[in-house]
């Protein structure tokens, strides 16, 4: 009689440790999610060229990135597994060729549509409803920030907002070895000096000329002075590169042009 109940408790036991492990939650593939930057290599519904990169930056709930004309800003949400729900956020309105539009198109619908996805060291993949594997990333070598010509996109107006640039100037930047940063504000130009580590990033004080342009563009290079001047991180997506200050808030939105 022993014997049988020390056999039936074993295979309680057991049956208790399957049932367990069935009801447990797969391992997150968060990590390498966030691992790296990412740039579109397939597109479903897309004859995607990668003439214009389309790139993505997964961190901390947030996605940072370009749609090969337009930049984005996204939220996502990974909350067990390979689970994901994005949410689109600000995106710049600039138009594009035709190929360039529609690939745009379809990259914004199935960040929304994307409902998982498989991760690894190489490869980031999302999946629709149904399955179907909508965008297909590869890990994305950056731009680096010195030398490189950078064009402004978005910046902090600083009422809250991360918004795109204003079409009828153009704001440029370009941080050299020396350790200063100058560029052309929209309106006047200015110049100051940087210091850089791994991702953090300190610019100031600025100086600049005292030309008197349209309002519009006096707002958006007052906002854009001072956004450059709080920034204390920065971090690249293929050929976009966005400074954040130190409560992680976007405050400048760089292109690289050529």
């Amino acid at each position: 009689m022993l014997r049988f109940r020390l056999v039936l408790l074993v295979c309680l036991c057991a049956l208790l440790a399957v049932a367990s492990s069935g009801c447990s939650a797969q391992p997150s593939n968060a990590k390498l999610l966030e691992a790296h930057s990412w740039k579109v290599d397939k597109l479903v519904g897309n004859a995607y060229t990668g003439s214009s990169p389309i790139t993505a930056k997964f961190s901390a709930g947030k996605i940072n990135g370009s749609t090969g004309v337009n930049v984005y800003n996204a939220t996502y949400v990974a909350p067990k597994a390979n689970d994901i729900a994005i949410t689109m956020g600000a995106m710049t309105q600039r138009a594009g060729s035709p190929v360039a539009m529609r690939a745009e198109t379809n990259y914004v619908k199935a960040l929304g549509n994307a409902v998982s996805y498989a991760a690894d060291e190489d490869s980031l993949t999302l999946f629709d409803s149904s399955g179907v594997a909508t965008v297909e990333y590869v890990v994305d070598v950056p731009v680096p920030l010195v030398g490189t010509n950078w064009k402004m996109v978005m910046y902090n107006n600083g009422h809250g907002g991360f918004q795109g640039a204003e079409s009828s100037a153009t704001v440029t930047a370009l941080f050299a070895k020396d350790g200063t940063v100058s560029g052309n504000g929209g309106v006047n130009q200015y110049n100051a000096t940087y210091t850089s580590s791994d991702s953090t990033i300190k610019v100031g004080p600025i100086v600049s000329t005292k030309m008197a342009g349209p309002e519009d563009l006096m707002a958006q290079e007052t906002a854009y002075l001072a956004a450059l001047e709080k920034a204390t991180t920065y971090a690249m997506e293929g050929d976009i590169m966005t400074l954040r200050d130190s409560t992680g808030a976007a405050m400048v939105g760089y292109r690289q042009t050529k």
